[in-house]
């Protein structure tokens, strides 16, 4: 993810660019590396839920329609 910066809230109705400008800069992190044994389907998810935008965030229904719940609910059947 990294550090957001301005445009990560540009559809944000309050100003918020100088908090921002104050965060300490740290590059994104790839997940796949940091959790390896997640597949692409998780890997989307989890970066779905960890959207620094809550306008841009996944919602719980549509994280329960997720296609890794799917999957994951087929190989038991």
């Amino acid at each position: 993810m990294g550090t957001p910066n301005v445009s990560t809230f540009s559809d944000l109705k309050m100003s918020i660019s100088g908090c921002i400008e104050n965060f300490s800069k740290y590059p994104p992190v790839d997940l796949r590396k940091l959790i390896p044994q997640l597949d692409s389907d998780g890997i989307n998810l989890l970066q779905r839920f960890l959207e620094y935008n809550p306008f841009k965030r996944i919602s719980a229904v549509d994280a329960l329609n997720h296609v890794i719940f799917f999957l994951s609910f087929s190989a038991l059947f």
